[in-house]
């Protein structure tokens, strides 16, 4: 099988055996934190992971900054 736990494998796998349609969600959460010297981006992740949140959880994530799904 070539789907992984990151998406298909494009490369593993045949054309005629390439889903007809992919589903992409992207979300952007605008941070207000400012941290100088330090990447927004890697504090988030830190603080999240911190808290306990599954970053690969759509649901855990919007739940956890209380935004609707």
């Amino acid at each position: 099988m070539a789907e992984t736990t990151n998406g298909w494998d494009a490369k593993g796998l045949a054309d005629e055996d390439l889903p007809d349609v992919v589903d992409v969600r992207i979300i952007h959460i605008e941070s207000n934190n400012v941290i100088s010297g330090k990447s927004t981006e890697t504090d988030v992740l830190t603080e999240l992971k911190k808290n306990g949140v599954n970053i690969n959880d759509y649901y855990a994530v919007m739940d956890y900054f209380g935004l609707e799904y």
